[in-house]
């Protein structure tokens, strides 16, 4: 966080034209820090240096979709992409399974492409 408060900083200052956006990646947690504590002292200081900047925060993908296909080394446009028969045998699931994961992890896609590109246009973007 404090390399994202210096980067926020320093490309205002040497490119005050371009359009900066703070992108929160959720996979790690939801940025819920103590009160008091040093990590929520630098998380305030990094949305105070973002306060002009839009914002978009990417949810994590819920359950086990992207975690099988995760764990069975596929990129999410990999998974995305493939025929269902497919993806069911690569990851040695039943069709419907392998069809529900690839749905979630599709929705979660498009999503966060729509919030980026809110972002993108000046707006701050959640994802749904």
């Amino acid at each position: 966080m404090k390399q994202a408060v210096e980067n926020l900083r320093t490309s205002a200052l040497i490119a005050p034209q371009i359009r900066r956006v703070l992108v929160l990646n959720r996979h790690e947690g939801r940025f819920d820090f103590a009160a008091g504590s040093g990590v929520r002292a630098t998380f305030d200081t990094l949305l105070e240096a973002a306060k002009d900047v839009a914002i978009m925060k990417v949810e994590d993908v819920d359950g086990e979709s992207w975690k099988r296909c995760d764990d069975a080394q596929l990129t999410m446009a990999e998974v995305v992409g493939m025929d269902i028969p497919a993806l069911a045998a690569h990851l040695n699931i039943d069709e419907f399974i392998a069809a529900a994961c690839q749905s979630q992890v599709s929705a979660w896609m498009m999503s966060t492409e729509q919030a980026m590109l809110r972002a993108l246009a000046g707006h701050n973007a959640e994802t749904p």
